[in-house]
């Protein structure tokens, strides 16, 4: 019998059920066999007592039931705040815990497991549903998600019983919740949103989920205003689609938080234009500067600007501050024929941000070669450096990789933007799944062997590998990095940069490293036979090695590996983990919600084990976003953990799609599934979902 089948059995207007409630309980003792099954109701204030209002189990149990109310603080732990926070499942009643002795009682001995779900069941009266079970093997998981399901028909029927009547007002129940869970209340009249969680959030996630953030406390965690902290599943869905963790909690009501977060964004949206508007004007007049600047120079045959003029001089500095303000990745300045254009990089997709005269390229490529320590006499060669901004503009502590190129109309620039705090993501913050999380945490722990990342170019997996530093970080391990370039400074890591023109490649740099007694190492990517040899012998003896791999997925990663000579029964033993990544856009706050269409639903469907959505976000466009209706990125993860099974079949040599199906077999979600799970969330839109994965049948 399934939860469905319980909840139509449940229905409080079937007339021929003569006690619903007991003949409920009874009914789901057919699903969850227990020894004791009953439902309690709480008052919260007053006398503070308990009575039972319905039980199933042997007559002789039921009849040791207090048949009058009797003091709560006889349930034990049924009765804490902390304990009825949300469904929760014990596996071995220990002696220590306070325990429920009515039940004890009533069933004669000391219980061996519990699983409770609490309800609310109006007024000043909780409840509890409880099954009890005094030995052989304990509660399992899917019994306590069925107890959950049940929940709210149980709920349904105790108020049938009551009569009929009005429910509690939003007042009331807050009230009640702060009774119970032991939050405080908040007044949000005399609250401000924090702006950059709003922002770093978006409008749509907010409101979905009905989320207040008051306060940045750092390291991923955040403070915020909710309407009901025993809706477990809606919190965690936010934790998972936002990336931030709510480690402190208040409590209003829900208009309250929506009212809040509605004129929260209105005050941000109005503050943003604010400071676009002057930046645009400054670029703007600049330019306007430059070609009056030619246009006279022109007339009256004078030489060309040079790099030391000031407009030359504001206008790279005032490139670097706009790239950085519209959170943009890169800057591309490209010299075409008649015109030099420059674009900026932002949530992965280039966009147009300003037009120049020809003329203004050699100055303003020679001004960015002065303030990246470059050579301004070389025209002929390609270039690279970097450039610490805070020299220039110490408000904007930025670093920038550049690389100049020659091209057939003249040098081309790219500066690609490196927040030097950034690095300080934590990989909650990365978009990975609850369930990939877990497991990957479990992974970068162990003291040894290989742990891969493998996608394209921009895919995150740098960014992924420092946020797996920092997670393990501590002073009595030894990390090292050898890295191409070093984009992230991070304290307590010893960081090498790679300079293959004087023969220092990543193996040179792995085989010196092996004498500096390392704990961890990390590779920033294995390109060549010799990279792939030195880092499994690493990951052999007793080294924790984490590198990148240019691979489209996880299993193909493998047979990567094999064409680089590693032999695949050392592969085997060493290997820990694959995850291949891809970064998708997020929706912006304006984003709509539409039914899916049939065409739709039939990709949701294609991934295992997932119900579609009833709706889904689709892009729209506004201000905040450039009209492109994304704002900010987040990863989609396909991580491979090798177990025995797969290290057989990897030391066996199989193909990538054997060891993908074994994988699959085993619990691996791909990045199409995980990809569609973001669009569950609300996270990101189906069609931006498809740009970067595919239904696994068809890749």
């Amino acid at each position: 019998m399934t939860g469905a089948l319980l909840r139509a059995l449940l229905q409080p207007d079937r007339p021929e059920v003569e006690a619903p409630l007991h003949t409920a309980l009874v009914r789901l003792r057919e699903l969850i066999p227990a020894d004791l099954l009953v439902l309690f109701e709480l008052a919260v204030c007053g006398e503070n007592k308990a009575r039972v209002v319905a039980a199933s189990a042997a007559a002789e149990v039921v009849e040791r039931l207090p048949q009058e109310p009797f003091p709560a603080a006889r349930l034990g732990f049924l009765t804490s705040p902390a304990w009825l926070c949300g469904a929760y499942r014990i596996e071995v009643v220990h002696p220590e815990l306070p325990q429920p002795r009515v039940l004890m009682e009533a069933l004669g001995r000391p219980l061996r497991s519990v699983i409770a779900a609490p309800l609310w069941l109006g007024g000043d009266r909780l409840g509890v549903v409880v099954a009890a079970r005094l030995g052989g093997a304990a509660f399992a998981q899917p019994d306590l998600e069925l107890l959950e399901e049940v929940a709210e028909p149980l709920l349904a029927l105790y108020r049938r019983s009551l009569g009929p009547g009005e429910g509690p007002d939003e007042e009331e129940r807050l009230r009640h919740l702060q009774a119970l869970t032991g939050c405080e209340g908040v007044d949000l009249s005399q609250v401000i949103p924090d702006p950059s969680l709003l922002e770093a959030i978006g409008r749509q996630t907010l409101l979905r989920y009905r989320v207040l953030p008051l306060r940045d406390l750092g390291e991923g965690r955040i403070m915020a205003a909710i309407s009901d902290p025993l809706d477990w599943r809606n919190l965690d869905d936010f934790e998972s689609v936002s990336g931030f963790r709510i480690t402190e909690r208040r409590l209003a009501t829900a208009a309250q938080v929506v009212h809040c977060l509605e004129a929260g964004f209105e005050e941000l949206d109005a503050a943003r234009a604010r400071r676009a508007e002057p930046e645009r004007d400054l670029l703007m007049r600049l330019s306007e500067d430059l070609r009056g600047i030619y246009a006279a120079a022109e007339e009256s045959a004078e030489g060309e600007v040079d790099e030391d003029s000031p407009p030359v001089v504001q206008l790279a500095s005032q490139l670097v501050r706009d790239a950085y303000t519209a959170g943009a990745s890169d800057i591309h300045i490209e010299v075409r024929e008649t015109r030099l254009v420059v674009r900026f990089r932002i949530d992965g997709t280039l966009r147009d941000r300003l037009v120049l005269p020809i003329h203004v390229a050699r100055p303003l490529v020679a001004r960015i070669k002065i303030m990246s320590d470059l050579n301004i006499a070389e025209r002929r060669l390609p270039q690279d450096g970097r450039l610490h901004f805070a020299r220039f503009e110490p408000a904007v502590d930025i670093d920038l990789r550049v690389s100049v190129m020659p091209m057939h109309h003249g040098e081309c620039v790219v500066m690609r933007l490196l927040d030097r705090h950034g690095s300080g993501l934590e990989l909650s913050q990365l978009g990975f799944s609850p369930y990939n999380l877990e497991r990957y945490r479990q992974a970068v722990r162990s003291p040894f062997g290989m742990i891969l990342h493998c996608g394209p170019t921009g895919s995150g997996k740098s960014t992924t590998l420092h946020a797996a530093l920092k997670e393990i970080n501590d002073p009595q391990w030894k990390i090292v990095a050898a890295e191409d370039p070093i984009e992230y400074t991070l304290d307590g890591v010893s960081q090498l940069q790679v300079k293959p023109q004087i023969g220092l490649s990543f193996a040179a740099a792995l085989r010196c490293f092996m004498r500096h007694d390392p704990d961890v190492i990390l590779v920033g990517e294995i390109r060549d036979a010799e990279t792939a040899r030195v880092a499994v012998e690493a990951s052999l003896t007793g080294h924790l090695l984490l590198s990148t791999l240019h691979t489209n997925d996880a299993a193909t990663s493998v047979a990567r590996l094999d064409r680089l000579g590693v032999e695949p029964l050392l592969l085997g033993s060493t290997l820990l983990a694959v995850c291949a990544q891809r970064l998708v856009r997020r929706v912006c706050g304006c984003a709509k919600r539409r039914e899916p269409g049939a065409e739709d639903l039939a990709l949701l469907r294609c991934a295992r084990d997932m119900a579609p959505p009833e709706q889904i976000a689709f892009v729209s466009g506004c201000e905040a976003c450039h009209h492109t209706g994304f704002r900010g990125r987040i990863g989609i993860h396909e991580l491979m953990l090798v177990s025995d099974r797969l290290r057989e079949q990897i030391a066996a040599g199989a193909s990538a799609h054997a060891i993908k199906s074994a994988a699959r077999a085993q619990g691996m979600r791909t990045l199409f599934e995980d990809a569609m799970a973001k669009v569950n969330g609300g996270a990101t839109s189906l069609d931006e979902a498809l740009r970067v994965s595919r239904p696994d049948e068809m890749s």
